[in-house]
């Protein structure tokens, strides 16, 4: 698979959901430039260190935690994944059932992420964004970790996008540390590097100027999450030391 970037049109990359108002995280700012800067920014860090990191084998499977309504498996449509061999996982219903409107062609379960319901070596590709941080339980979130260790399979890519920076308008998240990155993983090669703008600073500045936005996310004080890549070796054993991060 070529890792081109692909930047999709605001309709695209924010389909039209029928989710209740309580997500408004997207039903909010969909159509705001400073969301689309937001997503086409993190998609193209996550593409350049795919391309770094993997060359993904013909037919990869996909795995979507936290998959929400979809918004993310229609990124990796874009990239040339066929459909069959994505999959998509949430823990709430009615999310499911708006991305399955989204993507017929798509398997789409509702499931635990800390009890993936799939064996072990499935999948070439493990992906969440934002989903941990949502979970307050410290044993939940390295029990999630856990299982996308377990389901990928040797050779494969386990990539992360969290929150690093605390939430003050939601204290039902906890930011993701990268220490608890760097345990969570152990064992495997990897690399964690903060990125993405302020949100807030994103959607007030990006109708005014892009290059502004720009200019900002260069700097790591005002980046807010963190991207993490790992890759489980093709001999890992559970006794093997620390990962080897990049810098």
């Amino acid at each position: 698979m070529n890792w081109q970037a692909s930047r999709l049109r605001p309709e695209e990359a924010h389909p039209g959901s029928t989710a209740p108002a309580r997500q408004a995280g997207l039903s909010r700012w969909g159509d705001n430039p400073g969301q689309r800067f937001l997503l086409d920014s993190k998609w193209d860090v996550i593409l350049a260190k795919l391309s770094a990191w993997w060359i993904a084998p013909a037919g990869s499977r996909i795995l979507d935690m936290g998959c929400g309504d979809g918004k993310e498996i229609r990124r990796f449509e874009a990239l040339g994944c066929a459909s069959r061999s994505l999959v998509g996982l949430d823990i709430e219903l009615h999310r499911v059932r708006d991305a399955k409107r989204a993507h017929p062609g798509t398997p789409l379960l509702v499931g635990d992420a800390g009890r993936l319901p799939f064996a072990a070596n499935s999948f070439d590709l493990v992906y969440q964004s934002v989903m941990i941080s949502s979970n307050l339980e410290l044993a939940s979130r390295r029990a999630i970790a856990l299982e996308m260790v377990r389901v990928v399979r040797p050779g494969g890519i386990l990539l992360w996008y969290d929150m690093r920076l605390r939430n003050p308008l939601n204290p039902l998240t906890h930011p993701i540390r990268r220490s608890e990155l760097i345990d969570w993983f152990r064992g495997l090669p990897g690399e964690i590097l903060p990125i993405t703008l302020l949100p807030p600073v994103a959607r007030i500045l990006a109708p005014r100027s892009l290059a502004l936005c720009r200019l900002l996310e260069r700097l790591p004080i005002l980046r807010s999450h963190l991207l993490a890549i790992f890759r489980k070796p093709a001999d890992q054993h559970p006794s093997r030391a620390s990962p080897a991060l990049a810098p």
